[in-house]
Parts: C-alpha cells; sequence; structure tokens
C-alpha cells in the first residue's frame, strides 16, 4: 500500500514559515530543527508521517540530543510538528504541520457587490496598476529576497537578522546589501554559502557602523567615496583584489 504524501510548495512554506516567525517565537534550535524536517521530508517525497532518527536529525542540524529533543518538544506545543514516539529502537515519526498556501482568489458568490464596484472605477493604463500608483510602495519581503542567495539560511544568522530589524534596520537596507552581493562579479559563480556570508558581512559591518536606514548608507558611501577622491583615505583607495581561490570569502572587500 503506498504511503500518503503531501502536496505543497516548498518556496511557499518557508515564505510562510518566516512570516508566522514575525508573530511568534522560536528559539535558534526549534527554527534549525524545523528545517531539517523539512528538508528531509522534501528528500523522502513529503511523506504524512516522517521516520527520522536522531543521531540523523544531529548531523543535519549540529546539535546535540538533548537539544533536539527540548526543541521538538517547542515545536510540537508551538503547533508546528506532531510527534508519535518508535517503540523500542524505532526512530520517532514526525508530521509537519504545515502551513496554508493560499492563493489570491476572489470569489464572486461572496462578493456579488464586486463586479459593480469595478465598473464604476474609472480604468488606469494598462502599463500602471493600481498596485504601483505614484506615492505608494510595494511591501518588502526580505525573507523571499534573502532566498535569492541561499534558499535556507543558517538559521543562527536569520536570528541575526531578526534582531537587526527589531533594532530598527530597514528592509530597503538589506534589500541594498542583497543587491551589492548580486553585483560582485568575484561572486556570480560562487556556492550559495559564499554570498550568504558576504552578504552577512555586509550587515554587520553595516550594524557596527550605526547605519540602520538606506539614506545613512548612501550618505555613508557619498563620504566614503569623497574621501577616495581626496586621497585621504589610503585603505579604501587600495588597488582592486585578485579573484578568489578555494572559498575566497577572506579575499573579498566587503562594503563598509
Amino acid at each position: 500500500m503506498q504511503a500518503e504524501r503531501l502536496i505543497l510548495n516548498i518556496g511557499i512554506q518557508i515564505q510562510q514559515f518566516y512570516k508566522w516567525l514575525m508573530d511568534n517565537s522560536l528559539t535558534a534550535t526549534e527554527i534549525s530543527l524545523w528545517h531539517a524536517l523539512m528538508y528531509v521530508a522534501n528528500e523522502a517525497g513529503y511523506p504524512l508521517w516522517l521516520s527520522v532518527s536522531i543521531s540523523r536529525l544531529e548531523k543535519l542540524t549540529g546539535m546535540k540530543k538533548d537539544a533536539i529533543y527540548k526543541a521538538r518538544e517547542g515545536l510540537e506545543r508551538k503547533g508546528r510538528i506532531e510527534i508519535l514516539q518508535g517503540q523500542g529502537s524505532q526512530a520517532a515519526r514526525y508530521r509537519l504541520i504545515l502551513f496554508e498556501e493560499v492563493e489570491d482568489h476572489t470569489e464572486i458568490e461572496d462578493t456579488p457587490d464586486i463586479k459593480e464596484t469595478v465598473e464604476e472605477t474609472p480604468e488606469l493604463p494598462a502599463e500602471q496598476p493600481p498596485t504601483d500608483l505614484p506615492g505608494q510602495e510595494k511591501p518588502v519581503n526580505i525573507f523571499r529576497r534573502i532566498q535569492e542567495l541561499i534558499p535556507m539560511p543558517p538559521s543562527i544568522d536569520v536570528e541575526h537578522i531578526k534582531q537587526f530589524m527589531d533594532e530598527g534596520m530597514e528592509d530597503n537596507l538589506l534589500c541594498e546589501a542583497i543587491d551589492i552581493t548580486h553585483q560582485t562579479d568575484e561572486l556570480k559563480d560562487r556556492p550559495p554559502m559564499e554570498k550568504w556570508r558576504y552578504f552577512r558581512g555586509i550587515v554587520r559591518n553595516w550594524y557596527n557602523n550605526g547605519i540602520m536606514t538606506l539614506e545613512q548608507y548612501q550618505i555613508h558611501e557619498r563620504d566614503r567615496r569623497e574621501r577616495i577622491k581626496n586621497g585621504s583615505n589610503r585603505q579604501n583607495n587600495r588597488p582592486a583584489q585578485q579573484k578568489p581561490k578555494g572559498n575566497g570569502m577572506r579575499k573579498f572587500r566587503i562594503p563598509e
């Protein structure tokens, strides 16, 4: 008999997970364990119940047995997984509590007046939909942008990013760091983890320098370029470095 399997979009599940995290608290170990279980589920073809040994979870998360037990109890308590204890030497079984993958559809039956309202609204030019009206900014999903660099960033780094945001770092500034990483030629063909480390270094430098908004960064960058132009900052005016060998991260100059 074929095992029952889940139908899901892992990208949407990760996105919804981080949206859920904005209003719910998980420890770094709980986040790491959730990612490990999602990885194993993806590898196994998303069975309804997932059998995973503690030894494998130790390798995937880098955590000890006691930490895994505590993390899975936390995930179960907060409604993200269900656990069936194994009998004897059998591994425990886990069921991931999935997020609803909602499509933005309007049900005409429940909203009979919508069509009439739309007809009375003046039409905008085709190239200018309502979401792009002047003066309106599209909301930024920073965690979806982060996935451009690395599909599953390390949970402890995600916690640090969340901390920076809680202290006032703008989403637009984080997007600028992502754009800088994309535009760095030395990183074009590098693995995702190296791109992530470069991005992480940019953000940490900005945080340490008190740069929390895109405007502050633009002022800082303008002043830095002016110092280079005037020859007063030899360190920033040094020759371009060679293309890295090996992992190459030590050879990159991370923007201040």
